[in-house]
């Protein structure tokens, strides 16, 4: 490899790392209002609910991602392997909808966390429109 094909994939990864990064902003700055990206080391406070919302939205982003990338896997296997990969498919929804908790918190006396887990799963849907594995696209 020479140093000109060195340079291009060192490059490559740096556009994935700043769409990563960028990814990670829209993830939580919605929720806990401050920059994560920068190198402060300050502390910031988040409460329980943050917490758990910056860990869905991020669970789920990787679910979708997985989900998007067997789906285009899917116009280049024959049929035995798609029945595999649509079954894959299947337990990743089964997965995407287990994230939300609902039944889960329809015990709460309360209902509180019930609509905090409708909220976070409508936060979450905002970025749905986007295209989870342009990893490399800094167009976001």
């Amino acid at each position: 490899m020479n140093s000109d094909e060195i340079y291009q994939l060192k490059q490559e990864r740096k556009d994935k790392e700043f769409v990563f990064e960028q990814w990670r902003k829209i993830l939580t700055i919605h929720v806990v209002d401050e920059e994560i990206n920068r190198n402060d080391r300050g502390p910031i406070t988040v409460n329980m609910e943050q917490l758990r919302t910056v860990f869905n939205n991020g669970y789920k982003l990787a679910m979708h991602q997985n989900f998007l990338s067997i789906e285009n896997l899917m116009d280049f296997c024959n049929e035995d392997n798609r029945n595999e990969l649509q079954d894959l498919l299947e337990k990743i929804r089964d997965r995407l909808i287990t994230s939300d908790c609902i039944e889960r918190h329809k015990t709460n006396l309360f209902g509180l966390s019930l609509i905090d887990a409708l909220k976070r799963s409508e936060e979450f849907d905002r970025f749905t429109n986007k295209d989870f594995c342009s990893w490399s696209s800094k167009s976001m």
